[in-house]
């Protein structure tokens, strides 16, 4: 009955604190993770960075574009987290 109480004072987004701080929850990954994709949505520099470390890995393939989240599809969600693991070896190796 608490979710129809409006009592949120024992939600899963409570226990968050009680948990140990190094380990990440589903809720900080995906928020990291929004603002990394904002971050080069709204930098062309990083993006053309990005463009250009795919372009060295692999010069045969078409470079991948950042897929931003829209929070009212889950399939956008899957989608971002998926090219965000695609962009991991590029940026880690020429960002």
């Amino acid at each position: 009955m608490k979710a129809f109480s409006g009592d949120i004072s024992e939600g899963p987004l409570q226990n968050q604190a009680r948990q140990d701080p190094s380990e990440d929850s589903s809720v900080t990954v995906l928020k990291k993770s929004r603002d990394l994709v904002s971050f080069f949505h709204f930098s062309t520099i990083a993006t053309e960075k990005l463009m250009t470390a795919q372009k060295h890995l692999k010069p045969t393939s078409i470079p991948l574009q950042i897929v931003q989240d829209v929070k009212r599809r889950s399939w956008s969600t899957h989608s971002m987290i998926t090219r965000i693991f695609d962009f991991r070896e590029p940026s880690v190796k020429w960002l």
